[in-house]
């Protein structure tokens, strides 16, 4: 592979990415859905890499197929994040004794769920195993692969501190973070060997 083809390869990949971020944010935006789309967009950059046919019509494709089979994982995200949310109201209202410590410990929760929830969507296939089975096994990869965790907890800082400095920037970033989930998982499956 010439040195020319190789950054047209890297172009195209930050290109696709970029698309599929802008089509993860759309298909997230009823949060129930965004096990579903977080997947689509990993199997969107699993093509991209495998050399296959990608773009929006194959990212709804996708999509429809894992909505078809996401139902628990949609409920344990609206679920968590109703947790999530209410203990941050609480704090933010509140004047609760060692409160800054409590709002770490739901910090870290959330990102440690996301990280899960990340890892499962990059292994999400459309005839693979379920999402129950598909969140325990992130789980217990996250457990197994603190650095690739520490990668996808990275790449949710940058995309949070991103998003707060300017919120325009939310729908570009997913594609990055979705190709960290696809890259850390390779990562993890090359290493197992």
């Amino acid at each position: 592979m010439t040195t020319e083809t190789t950054h047209v390869s890297r172009l195209e990949l930050f290109a696709e990415c970029l698309l599929l971020g802008v089509l993860v944010a759309v298909a997230a935006l009823p949060v129930v859905t965004l096990p579903a789309a977080l997947a689509a967009g990993c199997s969107g950059v699993r093509r991209i890499v495998d050399h296959r046919a990608g773009g929006a019509r194959i990212f709804v494709s996708d999509l429809r197929a894992a909505l078809r089979t996401s139902a628990p994982a949609a409920v344990g995200v609206a679920g968590g994040g109703a947790l999530l949310g209410f203990d941050a109201l609480v704090l933010l209202r509140a004047p609760v004794p060692g409160g800054a410590a409590v709002a770490m410990v739901v910090v870290a929760a959330g990102a440690g769920a996301l990280v899960v929830l990340l890892r499962a969507a990059a292994r999400w296939r459309p005839d693979g195993p379920s999402w129950l089975a598909l969140v325990r096994l992130a789980a217990s990869r996250a457990r197994a692969d603190l650095s690739g965790s520490a990668l996808l907890a990275g790449a949710l800082v940058a995309v949070a501190v991103l998003t707060w400095q300017l919120p325009a920037l939310l729908p570009l970033s997913l594609g990055c973070l979705v190709l960290a989930g696809a890259a850390v998982e390779t990562r993890a499956d090359v290493r197992r060997g």
